[in-house]
């Protein structure tokens, strides 16, 4: 009896120990994507992105431009963004895109560890932005899970 309960344990031990390396091995190893300068600004879209970080826009601001770096990217991971305007308690999107890697950035092969992006939405001609609270969210579709991030902003 005393033989058959320590075994117990141990065929216990193993099992929890070979489903921890089975759970570590099917997360997100060196290759999987992650966001850093995550940034916003008033100024054309760049290749080096934007120069500083604004959260506070003028309603003549010409570009609402967000740039930011990805490391670890692959050339067919999809990046998305959607641009939301708060209007009474929810938000409404207004603008969109999204693209893979290797069209935002022509020189993308996958052999990169930092890929720079940079994208805006332009301010229509003869008009303002509205005055109010927006948000940008930012989503990047990869292999093994969705990558996102939101940040919030104002136009006065």
């Amino acid at each position: 009896m005393i033989r058959l309960i320590k075994n117990s344990r141990f065929s216990v031990f193993l099992l929890i120990l070979g489903l921890g390396f089975f759970v570590a091995s099917c997360g997100c190893e060196e290759d999987c994507a992650e966001f850093s300068k995550f940034q916003m600004c008033e100024s054309a879209p760049t290749k080096d992105g934007c120069s500083d970080n604004q959260n506070t826009f003028s309603q003549d601001a010409d570009f609402l431009t967000v740039s930011l770096q990805i490391k670890h990217g692959e050339p067919d991971d999809r990046l998305s963004g959607k641009y939301y305007f708060k209007d009474g308690n929810s938000f409404t999107e207004f603008f969109s895109i999204s693209k893979p890697l290797k069209e935002l950035d022509e020189d993308v092969d996958g052999s990169e560890r930092l890929i720079k992006v940079s994208t805006a939405v332009t301010r229509p001609a003869n008009t303002l932005w509205p005055k109010g609270e927006y948000k940008v969210e930012v989503e990047l579709t990869q292999e093994n899970t969705p990558l996102n991030q939101t940040r919030n902003f104002t136009v006065q």
